[in-house]
């Protein structure tokens, strides 16, 4: 392995594969000549962590930060593969992601944790720890009318319900308290762990012209919120947030405020991020999925990973997060791959196969 760290790149030549392969991990963005996505930016990975950069091969770029909990080291990408070259192929980023694994290994990396949810993969390493995984999107390019038209009746009813009731939609950093009171108390709610004030800042100090805070009231009070981060082509819905009582369009009048400001901004795709192939019936994802489909959407399937290189490491910090929530008396969280598997009735592989045929 060669490394330059004045240019803020480091060359590895993985041996381990049946071909010598070419990984460079580059921490200076100035290095990459190919458009990054904002959630493969280094203004988005810098909002998250200190230590960041991106695996690049020919044919793809990964972004990447790391973290130290507790007594493990934690890998995080923020994005699929971003495409260096037009033409690829599923074995070519099956292949990258080998390498990538491989890489991780020898940079000391105890875990490469679930990605964010704006990650999406069409395929996945080997001894991975996956489930299927899409995103529900919203196609910009059409008429303001026609997308208006492709929202499901009863969002257009509560639409109209909200304007004529004095729903207020804003805009604007000024609403970040606002909206993270509104998110934090959403999480609570689900047993969730909430997000530090903290991040929300991130995201203004470091994105500053590609992050929108949106606030909706109602009666003088606050009642939903979203957080998006955007390039020249998608906004991502990242964080959103409600009351416990909120109106019932405000969430939805919000979300088609913001579908027009992007539009007017000239992006191409509303992206409502996450969405799981078979939620429970009645649980809480299966409403949060009704709801992103209701808005016109199309569902673009993938995979979610995980990826434990020190299993006993892993599982000490399960453990340890285990019981650090019975001591504080909150409810001990897992990530989304841990609780398809968990709560889904059919295996793993049976999971994804099917997934797969619809």
């Amino acid at each position: 392995m060669g490394r330059n760290t004045a240019e803020g790149i480091e060359f590895f030549i993985d041996s381990s594969t049946t071909e010598n392969s070419l990984v460079e991990i580059v921490h200076n963005p100035r290095l990459i000549q190919t458009d990054l996505p904002v959630c493969a930016s280094e203004g988005y990975l810098k909002s998250a962590a200190k230590t960041y950069g991106w695996f690049v091969s020919p044919e793809f770029i990964l972004p990447f930060y790391t973290l130290n909990r507790a007594f493990t080291r934690h890998m995080i990408f923020t994005s699929g593969p971003v495409k260096n070259t037009p033409a690829t192929t599923i074995q070519q980023e099956k292949a990258f992601l080998t390498d990538v694994v491989a890489r991780c290994r020898r940079m000391a990396v105890d875990v490469i944790s679930q990605p964010k949810t704006t990650a999406l993969f069409t395929t996945y390493p080997d001894g991975a720890i996956c489930i299927p995984w899409g995103c529900y999107q919203v196609d910009l390019l059409k008429s303001e009318d026609e997308l208006f038209s492709r929202l499901h009746a009863s969002r257009r009813r509560v639409i109209r319900k909200a304007e004529r009731e004095g729903v207020c939609i804003f805009r604007g950093p000024e609403h970040i308290n606002a909206c993270h009171r509104l998110i934090v108390r959403t999480l609570e709610r689900q047993g969730r762990p909430g997000i530090p004030h903290a991040q929300l800042a991130a995201y203004q100090e470091h994105l500053p012209l590609n992050v929108s805070f949106y606030l909706a009231c109602h009666n003088r009070a606050d009642h939903a919120c979203a957080v998006l981060v955007h390039d020249s082509e998608t906004a991502f819905y990242i964080h959103g947030g409600s009351c416990t009582t909120p109106h019932h369009g405000a969430a939805s009048l919000l979300h088609w405020t913001a579908m027009r400001d992007m539009k007017c901004r000239g992006l191409k795709t509303y992206n409502f991020v996450g969405g799981r192939i078979r939620p429970v019936k009645g649980s809480k994802q299966e409403f949060i999925q009704l709801f992103k489909s209701r808005f016109g959407t199309t569902f673009t399937s993938g995979y979610l990973w995980k990826y434990p290189l020190s299993p006993w490491k892993h599982s000490l910090y399960r453990t340890y997060n285990r019981f650090k929530g019975l001591a504080r008396g909150k409810y001990h969280y897992e990530d989304i791959i841990d609780n398809e598997i968990r709560t889904g009735s059919m295996e793993k592989s049976t999971l994804i196969n099917n997934a797969l045929r619809t």
